[in-house]
């Protein structure tokens, strides 16, 4: 009978350690080794190879709502190196099609860049990751033309451009469906060797004329936020695409709202960009780093002329990390991969110790001599909790009296679309004792002056005050959850031994409504089965 107290704490205590234990959560970090630079398509490659599932990773794009195309992935080696080849096909059509910015030529002679050769079907554009930059002022006209089999990279110098295929030519993209070669990484140029000065859409003269597809930053916003992807994964995309935006602009001096993306903005380089925002969910890192980055070297030609390695764009994104030039003889970095390593990585060049629990290789689209055209990633896991983020953010608030509750509630709402990251209503007694409401808004610096503009345009206040403050906040990870009462979205977070959960309200309304059971008292019993199924 003396023993059975001690065994009664033995048990409390082995259920305490047990719940430490699921408790306990692995720390993964992404590591990016870009000792041959890094392009879109080289990124996904790395990364299912590391281990993001393919069929998911596609099911999850196929939310974006644009259609018209389909993962090609296939094992392939360079120098001897095997790894993952990702390959965003067009659908068949795709050359004429809009959406996928294909371009027809006529038939004549071929031209090129020193450094970039490209062959490929007659009638496809290549599909690399190549940012097509307008602003909204200049045209004029130019023309060029391919042999039947070749495609050299060209300058879009100006926007009326025309372009023709012969019938025979036609007739040969129709009936050869084949794909362009996208981001390889040692022949890709950069968004500003591709620039075009462009006003509007013109039609291409020829046998087959069409449109450019030309999105602008805010079309591609809404992409992505009208999506099923999570929140996460739409935070991350437009990280990476504003990134690019506001390199483009600050080089071409224009305001980002101006910036047309071309080929960036079509279907491939949109699977591209958003593909590796899912992929970071799909292998739940919670951390990324990366090493110095190679740039490459030589000249590529643009609007601007002969131009030398890296391109302006990519230039104004590696200021951002480190990086080095010469290690490889061609454009190693496209301004695609330079965003992702910008906008993405908590650090650079880090001392890391842990398990290697993943490695992936992503593969180029062409061998070159003296360096393995891949980009390797490697995930760590250590025993440990992750830190909190602290972030520097901007408060802009505004007392407000003179607007009725719906009007604030969309106002408010209005606020996120400008940047901000959250927004939220105070009560407040104003001078002469009038009852309003102080209106606040955290945004990143970078949005600060557009939240700013945004309160004097739709509100009636004639004054905001700005304030930098710090955030902290937990890395968390979003679980689709499969409860007794349906599928519901828990967001995960771990600090100081203690892991908390939280199920998405939408959601949970959604099942209260179904089966009249009161929100808290479903939301608890939710967790609770969430919590159970964990420590399973």
């Amino acid at each position: 009978m003396f023993f059975l107290p001690f065994f009664a704490r033995l048990n409390g205590l082995t259920r305490y350690f047990l719940e430490l234990k699921w408790r306990e959560k692995y720390m993964k970090t992404l590591y990016y080794d870009c000792f041959a630079g890094i392009s879109g398509d080289m990124n996904l490659g790395a990364l299912v190879d590391a281990g993001a599932d393919a069929a998911e990773l596609e099911r999850r794009l196929q939310t974006l709502g644009v259609g018209g195309w389909r993962l090609e992935i296939s094992r392939e080696s360079r120098l001897g190196i095997f790894g993952t080849r990702v390959h965003v096909a067009l659908d068949s059509g795709a050359c004429e099609g809009a959406e996928n910015f294909g371009h027809t030529h006529s038939e004549g002679c071929a031209h090129s860049h020193r450094d970039h050769e490209h062959s490929y079907n007659a009638c496809e554009h290549s599909n690399h990751d190549h940012e097509h930059f307008h602003d909204t002022n200049e045209h004029s006209q130019h023309e060029h033309s391919h042999n039947t089999r070749e495609h050299f990279h060209h300058t879009h110098e100006n926007s009326h451009h025309t372009h023709g295929h012969s019938a025979e030519n036609l007739a040969y993209c129709t009936s050869n469906n084949g794909h362009s070669i996208k981001e390889s990484g040692e022949i890709e140029t950069s968004a500003e060797a591709l620039a075009h000065n462009n006003l509007n859409e013109t039609a291409h003269g020829g046998a087959a004329a069409h449109h450019h597809s030309h999105r602008t930053f805010g079309e591609i916003a809404k992409i992505i936020e009208n999506s099923g992807l999570s929140e996460r994964v739409k935070r991350d995309s437009m990280k990476i695409f504003r990134a690019l935006a506001e390199a483009e602009a600050k080089v071409h001096g224009v305001e980002i709202e101006n910036v047309h993306f071309h080929e960036v903005g079509a279907v491939d380089s949109i699977v591209d960009i958003v593909g590796a925002a899912v992929c970071f969910e799909l292998l739940g890192v919670d951390r990324i780093v990366s090493s110095a980055v190679e740039l490459g070297s030589g000249t590529v030609r643009c609007a601007h002329g002969v131009m030398p390695v890296p391109a302006p764009a990519t230039a104004e994104l590696a200021k951002s990390f480190p990086s080095k030039v010469g290690g490889a003889a061609h454009e190693a970095t496209t301004p695609t991969g330079a965003a992702i390593i910008a906008s993405m990585c908590d650090a650079y060049e880090p001392k890391l110790s842990g398990k290697v629990s993943s490695v992936g290789i992503g593969i180029g689209g062409r061998d070159v001599p003296g360096i393995a055209n891949v980009l390797r990633v490697m995930v760590y896991e250590t025993r440990q909790e992750p830190l909190t983020l602290t972030e520097e953010m901007a408060l802009v608030e505004a007392n407000i009296d003179d607007m009725s509750a719906e009007e604030l509630a969309e106002f408010a709402q209005s606020l996120f679309g400008e940047g901000a990251v959250d927004a939220w209503q105070e009560p407040i007694a104003m001078k002469k004792c009038r009852v309003g409401v102080k209106v606040c808004a955290l945004c990143p610096p970078e949005a600060e002056d557009r939240v700013a503009a945004a309160f004097f345009e739709r509100s009636g206040t004639l004054g905001v005050r700005r304030m930098r403050v710090r955030r902290d906040s937990l890395p968390r990870e979003e679980t689709v959850f499969e409860s007794s009462f349906g599928k519901v979205r828990v967001k995960t977070a771990c600090f100081g031994g203690i892991r908390k959960s939280k199920a998405e309200a939408d959601d949970i309304a959604k099942i209260s409504a179904k089966t009249r059971m009161p929100f808290g008292k479903l939301s608890r019993k939710i967790l609770d089965e969430f919590e159970r199924k964990g420590a399973e």
